[in-house]
C-alpha cells in the first residue's frame, strides 16, 4: 500500500504537470488564432496593393433593366480601373475603363442578369466579348475566408471572360489587358478581383465589411451612393 507521503509527493507533481499541459494548449489555441489574423492581414494588404479601394457601381440600366440589387453585388476592379461605369456601355456590358495604361488593363467588361436561362446568358456573354465560340475550362480562386469559386474560364488572344457557377446572378467578368506592365502583375490583379466577387447575402456582408475598413482607412465613414455613372 502507498504510503500517505509518497501519495503527497504525487500529487504535487502531477498538479503543476497538468498546468504546464493546460497552459501549451491554451498558447498553441492562441498562437493559431494568432496567425489566421496575420494571414488575414496579410491578404487584405495584398488586396489594397491590386485592387481598387471601393466595389463597383453598377448602372442605372444594369439595377433597372436587369433587374439586380446592387446592394447584393459586390466587386472590386484591379487597381488603375474605374470603379464607376462609361457612359457608353457595350451590349449588356458595363465599361470600366483604365484610369491611366500602366493599370495594365484597357477596360474590364461587367454583364449582371437575373435571367435564368444561363446557357443563353454564357452564349451570349462569350459572343459579344470574343466575338466567337469558344470552350470554356474550369478555373478555381481561392479565397482566404471562404471557399474558392469556380469560373468558366474563356480566353482568346489576351482577352479573358469568367462566369462564376452557382452564382446568384448571372455574372460575367471580363478583362482586356493593355500590354503594358508585367504579365505576373496582370494575373495578380485579376486573380484578386475575381477572389473579390460576391452576390446575394455574402455580398451585402461583404460591403458592410468593405465601408468599415473605408471608414477606418479615411478616418470617417462615407454615405454609399446608389449605383450610377454618376452616383445617383
Amino acid at each position: 500500500m502507498l504510503s500517505l507521503t509518497f501519495r503527497r509527493r504525487t500529487g504535487l507533481l502531477i498538479v503543476p504537470l497538468l498546468l504546464i499541459i493546460s497552459g501549451g494548449c491554451g498558447l498553441t489555441d492562441y498562437e493559431a488564432r494568432l496567425e489566421v489574423q496575420e494571414k488575414r492581414l496579410r491578404y487584405m494588404e495584398e488586396e489594397n496593393k491590386n485592387l481598387n479601394d471601393h466595389p463597383v457601381n453598377l448602372s442605372d440600366r444594369m439595377t433597372e433593366e436587369g433587374h439586380v440589387n446592387y446592394k447584393q453585388f459586390f466587386l472590386r476592379v484591379p487597381l488603375g480601373v474605374f470603379q464607376r461605369p462609361d457612359d457608353r456601355p457595350e451590349g449588356k456590358f458595363d465599361v470600366y475603363l483604365a484610369q491611366k495604361k500602366d493599370s495594365g488593363f484597357v477596360k474590364v467588361l461587367l454583364a449582371v442578369d437575373n435571367d435564368d436561362d444561363v446557357e443563353k446568358f454564357k452564349n451570349d456573354a462569350v459572343k459579344a466579348v470574343l466575338k466567337a465560340p469558344v470552350n470554356p475550362t474550369a478555373k478555381s480562386i481561392p479565397h482566404l475566408s471562404d471557399k474558392p469559386v469556380v469560373f468558366d474560364f474563356y480566353q482568346k488572344d489576351s482577352v479573358q471572360l469568367y462566369i462564376p457557377r452557382d452564382s446568384y446572378s448571372r455574372v460575367a467578368i471580363a478583362f482586356f489587358p493593355s500590354g503594358y506592365g508585367s504579365q505576373a502583375s496582370v494575373d495578380e490583379r485579376i486573380k484578386y478581383c475575381l477572389a473579390s466577387f460576391a452576390d446575394g447575402k455574402k455580398a451585402e456582408t461583404q460591403r458592410r465589411a468593405s465601408r468599415a475598413q473605408t471608414a477606418k482607412k479615411d478616418g470617417g465613414d462615407k454615405a454609399e451612393t446608389k449605383k450610377g455613372p454618376k452616383g445617383k
